[in-house]
């Protein structure tokens, strides 16, 4: 397995890719080894170096699933929740999405708690939207961090409770988010949570602006225009509010 893994995915070579993908073949027909059926499966229905086999490839999947390949669970719940190599089929797309999150997908997590949030394809369930988002977001998922400090910070379907959404946006913050530093110079502007600053928002507000949040004009224009933890500067408060308006921000 290890050798056909290596020459399918490593060499262009149509000698060695054939020796790797009949190797693949005959595990999955003469042994329960997860990885080959995951692969091979994986091959059949994306497809990938081999011809489609919609079919085949699906029932390797679900082996590969049945074996607890975490992977072939998580590429399942797509295939049927998208509708991609079987007919759309929400109720057993979610079925593999959720099996792959709850053995430690975050990407899968995340999906299952949007779901779930929406009631897409399922019954809405704002709990276990929640319980998901928590497994991503404690995975390091940036966008359920971003979600979970959006969801406290505004009472969306929790109590609000801002020192929550700040500790998810500071999160989110650490892995690069733009969004969360806009929300940090907000709750540092206005003191929610924490106590005010905005020398230390003005610091955030920046930060958002490196990294491309381009709403975050119009609140760095009202800290030079009010003088907030800086010298007042009209013509600084000018130039930040015509860059929003450029951006089609009707308050800038």
């Amino acid at each position: 397995i290890n050798f056909a893994n290596y020459y399918i995915l490593n060499t262009d070579d149509e000698v060695n890719i054939n020796k790797g993908i009949n190797y693949l073949a005959y595990w999955c027909e003469h042994g329960d080894y997860k990885e080959a059926l995951y692969l091979y499966g994986y091959m059949l229905v994306t497809p990938f170096k081999v011809n489609a086999n919609n079919e085949l490839g699906i029932e390797y999947l679900k082996r590969a699933s049945n074996l607890g390949h975490v992977k072939a669970s998580a590429l399942l719940g797509k295939c049927y929740y998208n509708g991609e190599c079987v007919p759309v089929d929400h109720k057993t797309g979610l079925y593999y999405y959720e099996k792959a999150a709850l053995a430690g997908d975050i990407d899968s997590s995340l999906f299952c708690s949007y779901a779930y949030l929406k009631g897409d394809g399922v019954e809405k369930n704002l709990q276990k939207s929640l319980d998901y988002c928590y497994i991503a977001a404690k995975g390091g998922k940036m966008e359920a961090q971003v979600a979970l400090g959006d969801r406290y910070y505004y009472g969306d379907s929790v109590k609000q409770d801002f020192h929550i959404a700040l500790h998810w946006f500071k999160e989110a913050s650490k892995e690069g988010s733009a969004y969360a530093y806009e929300r940090l110079g907000d709750m540092l502007l206005d003191g929610q949570g924490i106590k005010k600053d905005s020398r230390k928002a003005l610091e955030y507000y920046n930060k958002a602006l490196e990294l491309g949040d381009k709403d975050v004009y119009l609140s760095i224009g009202k800290i030079y225009q009010n003088g907030l933890g800086v010298k007042r500067d009209k013509n600084k408060a000018y130039e930040y509010f015509y860059k929003g308006y450029k951006r089609h921000n009707p308050y800038a």
